[in-house]
């Protein structure tokens, strides 16, 4: 009765420690995954952020474009005016002279 206790308190014991180490990996495994899922959705943060970033530094460039573009249309109107002014009074030299 002795060695059958025996024998059956080592199995139980076999068991248990089985289940704990079956557990322990079983944690492990569930860890890597969790981790995995966690630096993928970092990585996914990353590139949206890095995707912002380029799309915000492509509209500053156009806007600077465009505000450039506007700035140089304008001096170009003055310089017509101004080249119009010119020929008017110009016109009116000629005629006077006739």
């Amino acid at each position: 009765m002795k060695k059958a206790g025996k024998i059956i308190g080592s199995v139980l014991l076999i068991i248990v420690l089985t289940g704990i180490i079956l557990f322990k990996r079983y944690n492990r495994k569930q860890s890597i995954i969790n981790q995995n899922k966690v630096n993928s959705e970092l990585v996914q943060a990353r590139e949206d952020y890095r995707k912002k970033q380029e799309d915000s530094i492509a509209k500053v460039k156009e806007n600077t474009r465009d505000s450039t573009q506007k700035a140089q249309l304008k001096e170009r109107e003055k310089q017509l005016q101004e080249l119009r002014k010119i020929r008017e009074g110009l016109k009116q030299e000629i005629e006077d002279k006739k």
